[in-house]
């Protein structure tokens, strides 16, 4: 009896796989030697993809309205000016990518930890109007390293089939300022105690959050290329990052007592930046060779 019943469900076992590889053939029909499954071409051609970024950037600082703690008297208003250094110091970003391509179009969420640093100096002389010539020259460089977690959006079109596919893109950034540092050094010269002496004080650091905006907008663009070699997806891009607006906070520019107290206040300064990302996606479906997207 017992065998009976085992061989009742060894044929409905049987009987139910004959009948699933019947409807998997409705709806996979035969694939083509390669490899192409005829799904419908717009199936075919969607594709999702979440993977990791990450890379290297320059940023430059632009003045928009300029600030200083010496109001000038006898001398022109630009010697108060701050030093910008533009592109010098290299900053780091890491994230995610969510990708839904379709075609040769493909529109990207990225949410991304971001640190920009900049650097700028700026000089003060004094001077004895007597017969002494006495004078003290001080040189004060500050470098200002902000971390932003961002949400950048871009649009990308590819131009060609097969693994290799360059593509330009297009897309903004909206980031929320998660902290700021600054540090100062200052060196000199002073004549006036005596002799020349050269001097360099110790760089001291500040946390510096409440002297920027605690977001900031933009928009990018740039290109690069994707390189599939299997069931992953390889990117590489340089993008171009236009900052939109002020991120000084204007009201707490002179709260700092730490800097103040040695001539430096932020000017009102926008970013640009550049940067250079590697990234590796992962296809959400059709993993195996057989039913691979083109997308």
């Amino acid at each position: 009896m017992k065998h009976k019943f085992y061989l009742i469900i060894v044929l409905s076992l049987v009987s139910l796989a004959a009948q699933s590889q019947d409807r998997s053939k409705k709806l996979f029909p035969k694939a083509k030697k390669t490899g192409q499954a005829k799904v419908g071409d717009t199936f075919l051609k969607q594709q999702w993809y979440l993977g990791l970024r990450w890379g290297v950037n320059l940023t430059r600082a632009v003045p928009e309205d300029r600030f200083s703690t010496i109001s000038p008297l006898n001398f022109e208003e630009e010697e108060t000016e701050k030093d910008y250094q533009d592109y010098n110091k290299l900053g780091v970003q890491i994230g995610l990518d969510f990708t839904y391509a379709f075609s040769n179009l493909a529109i990207s969420l990225q949410p991304t930890y971001i640190r920009e640093r900049f650097s700028y100096s700026n000089q003060f002389a004094w001077q004895d109007g007597g017969s002494t010539g006495a004078s003290l020259n001080l040189d004060l460089d500050q470098d200002n390293e902000l971390e932003y977690f961002e949400l950048p959006i871009s649009v990308k079109y590819q131009f060609l089939e097969g693994p290799f596919k360059p593509f330009v893109q297009a897309g903004g950034y909206y980031g929320f300022l998660v902290n700021a540092n600054k540090s100062v050094k200052f060196s000199g010269t002073d004549t006036a105690s005596g002799g020349e002496n050269t001097f360099e004080r110790e760089e001291f650091s500040v946390g510096a959050s409440d002297l920027f905006l605690t977001s900031q907008a933009g928009v990018f663009g740039g290109l690069g290329f994707h390189y599939d070699p299997g069931n992953i997806r390889l990117t590489f891009d340089i993008i171009y990052r236009y900052g939109l607006h002020n991120i000084t906070d204007k009201a707490n520019r002179y709260s700092e007592n730490r800097l103040v107290g040695v001539g430096d206040v932020l000017d009102d300064l926008s970013l640009r930046n550049i940067s250079v990302n590697l990234g590796v996606l992962f296809p959400l479906r059709f993993l195996s060779t057989t039913f691979k997207s083109n997308g």
